[in-house]
């Protein structure tokens, strides 16, 4: 099965939601599935983390938050979801990502 997390708040220091995703991210792979992550980045770029491919979308600052990042750009998530093609989605913030469930 491939599972795509897709998450915002999201970032370098976040803590619980960043923690729980590469959790559970760790253990799918650890079950023998495939899992790709999208958040929120300052730059596009595509990495391994434990076995997770983890796709950040590069997303504005959001002012006074302390360097969380909201992705903005739907298109590319539509476009991520159509190439990587998963089984399901793992949707974290239902407020701004309800989109990529569609």
């Amino acid at each position: 099965m491939h599972i795509v997390q897709l998450a915002n708040f999201h970032g370098p220091t976040s803590g619980g939601i960043k923690v729980a995703l590469r959790e559970l991210g760790r253990r799918y792979v650890m079950a023998g599935h495939t899992c790709t992550r999208i958040v929120p980045g300052e730059h596009d770029e595509r990495s391994v983390v434990d076995g997770v491919t983890e796709i950040s979308v590069g997303s504005p600052l959001i002012p006074g938050l302390g360097g969380y990042r909201v992705i903005v750009r739907s298109g590319v998530i539509d476009r991520l979801l159509a190439h990587e093609q998963p089984d399901a989605i793992e949707l974290s913030d239902k407020s701004t990502m309800v989109g990529g469930a569609a």
